[in-house]
Parts: structure tokens; C-alpha cells; sequence
């Protein structure tokens, strides 16, 4: 991949994936998913806006927020999930 990044053009617009920030999360967070193989991902909205997460191909259930476990009955599976500004969230999911 060639892409020309100016890092002294920072702002508050990013996030993290498995704690690497763009452009780190397309280069070197690439993961490769088998069948029956569980994936766990923590995601953080560094961002003054809130985001939609959407991972093409899955429905991944949303484990934690901001670090806490509040039990299986918290657990929200969908294809697409919000999350807010400064906020860190942990999913898992499988191969559809």
C-alpha cells in the first residue's frame, strides 16, 4: 500500500484498533479470520464525534465498555455500532 500520511497533520479525528491508530490499522492490523476461530477487538473513538463501526462479512457482539464487563445480558450483537467520542469498546466475533 502506498499512501502518503503527513503526520504534522494531526487532529482529533482518529481511532484504534487492537491499539494501533490509523494509518498503522490498514498497514500492519490487517486479521485474517478462519472459520470457527473467534477474534477479539478493542476499539477506541479518539474522535469529538460519535462513530459507526461496520466490519463487512460480520456481526460482532460488543463485550465491554470502557473496560467494564457488565455480564452476557449487556451483550449487543449487530452489523453496525455506535460508539462514542473518547470511548473504548471490546467485541468478539466468529466467522459468518
Amino acid at each position: 500500500m502506498n499512501m502518503e500520511y503527513d503526520i504534522t497533520d494531526a487532529s482529533d479525528d482518529y481511532y484504534m484498533i487492537n491499539g494501533r491508530a490509523f494509518p498503522y490499522t490498514l498497514r500492519e492490523s490487517i486479521i485474517e479470520m478462519e472459520q470457527d476461530k473467534k477474534v477479539k477487538l478493542r476499539v477506541l473513538n479518539g474522535h469529538t464525534e460519535s462513530m459507526a463501526l461496520h466490519i463487512h462479512g460480520h456481526k460482532p457482539t460488543i463485550t465491554h465498555y470502557d473496560g467494564v464487563d457488565n455480564g452476557p445480558s449487556s451483550y449487543i450483537t449487530r452489523d453496525v455500532h455506535g460508539i462514542d467520542p473518547r470511548a473504548t469498546h471490546r467485541f468478539r466475533t466468529q466467522w459468518c
